[in-house]
């Protein structure tokens, strides 16, 4: 749905890392990360609330529940983290 049907450019580097649906499925805390700089997650998050009733509606025909659950976005900064973590190594091994 994020690659083909939400037109939003600041979703274009969006990726789902993981979604968790409470038990009574009225919500859904969906976490994201993004591919550019920190500064677009802020962007990102607005695109993807301003989708979410989109997304809500096409899930409605998609999957079969009685309720679609209330989407809340999340920023997943573990790739982030990762990478700083990388960065760290990599230096570490050049002495610098």
């Amino acid at each position: 749905m994020l690659l083909g049907e939400i037109k939003d450019p600041r979703v274009a580097l969006v990726t789902i890392t993981k979604v968790k649906v409470t038990d009574d499925l009225r919500q859904a805390q969906v976490n994201f990360s993004i591919f550019g700089e920190s500064d677009d997650k802020d962007d990102a998050l607005q695109g993807l609330q301003s989708a979410s009733g989109f997304i809500k509606r096409m899930l409605a025909q998609r999957v079969r529940l009685r309720r679609i659950p209330e989407l809340r976005f999340c920023y997943d900064s573990s790739l982030e983290y990762g990478n700083r973590i990388e960065q760290l190594i990599e230096k570490g091994k050049h002495g610098a």
